[in-house]
C-alpha cells in the first residue's frame, strides 16, 4: 500500500486514497501489490500510468502501454529512468499497444515496486 500512495501522490490525489480503498474490491487492491501468474508463462500486471516502450539499447517503438492490467514476460536491469520523483533500473518486458513485440517498459510505471526495486511476481529474464 505504500507504494500505491506514493505513486498516488505524484497525481497529487493522495488525500483521499483511504477513502478510496475503502471501496475497491479486492481485485482491484491486490493489483497495486505487483505481477500475477496468467498461467502460459505471461504475468498480469497494473500499469498506473501510459508507459512508453523500447526496444533494447534504449530505442524508442513510438508505442506504449496503456494504463490498467497488462501482461509482462519478465523482467531485467538497465538504464534509470526518473519520473515525478520515482525511479527505477529495471525494465519489464511485453508486447505494446501498437503491436511491437518483446519490447521494454520501466518498472516505475508498473504498482507495486518501490525505487530501484524488482517489480513483485515478475520473474528475472
Amino acid at each position: 500500500m505504500g507504494t500505491l500512495n506514493r505513486r498516488l501522490a505524484g497525481l497529487g490525489i493522495s488525500a483521499v486514497l483511504g477513502v478510496a480503498t475503502l471501496l475497491l474490491p479486492a481485485a482491484a487492491a491486490q493489483a497495486s501489490d505487483g505481477c500475477t501468474a496468467r498461467g502460459d508463462g505471461t504475468y498480469n500486471c497494473n500499469v498506473w500510468t501510459y508507459a512508453p516502450s523500447f526496444y533494447e539499447n534504449n530505442v524508442a517503438t513510438g508505442g506504449g502501454v496503456h494504463a490498467g492490467t497488462n501482461y509482462f514476460y519478465c523482467q531485467a536491469t538497465g538504464s534509470e529512468v526518473n519520473l515525478n520523483g520515482y525511479h527505477n533500473n529495471w525494465w519489464a518486458k511485453t508486447d505494446d499497444d501498437n503491436g511491437h513485440k518483446n519490447v521494454w517498459v520501466n518498472v516505475v510505471y508498473l504498482s507495486g515496486g518501490a525505487n530501484d526495486q524488482a517489480e513483485p511476481g515478475l520473474p528475472l529474464c
